[in-house]
C-alpha cells in the first residue's frame, strides 16, 4: 500500500515563492507610486538664452548648447524664451 507523507517539501516550497514574489510585486507597485508622486512635485526646468560666440547668433535651450556660447539672458519660463 502507497502511504502519501503528510507534509510536502516541493509544495511548502512553491508556496514559500509564491509569497515572496507577492511581496516583492507589493514593494515594486508601492516604489513604482512613491516615485510618479515624487516626480509630479518636480520643478520645470527653466530656459535660456545662449549667444554664440562665434556668429553671435541666439538660440533658446534649457542647457548650454556646447562649448563656444555664453548664456546671454533668463531664466525664461518656456521654449520661446518670453516671459509670456
Amino acid at each position: 500500500m502507497h502511504s502519501q507523507a503528510p507534509f510536502s517539501w516541493k509544495g511548502f516550497v512553491v508556496f514559500e515563492v509564491l509569497t515572496m514574489l507577492r511581496r516583492l510585486l507589493r514593494v515594486g507597485v508601492l516604489l513604482g507610486v512613491l516615485l510618479l508622486a515624487a516626480q509630479s512635485w518636480a520643478a520645470m526646468a527653466s530656459w535660456y538664452r545662449w549667444e554664440s560666440q562665434a556668429t553671435g547668433r541666439l538660440v533658446c535651450a534649457q542647457v548650454s548648447p556646447g562649448e563656444g556660447w555664453r548664456l546671454f539672458s533668463g531664466p525664461y519660463n518656456n521654449g520661446a524664451c518670453r516671459d509670456n
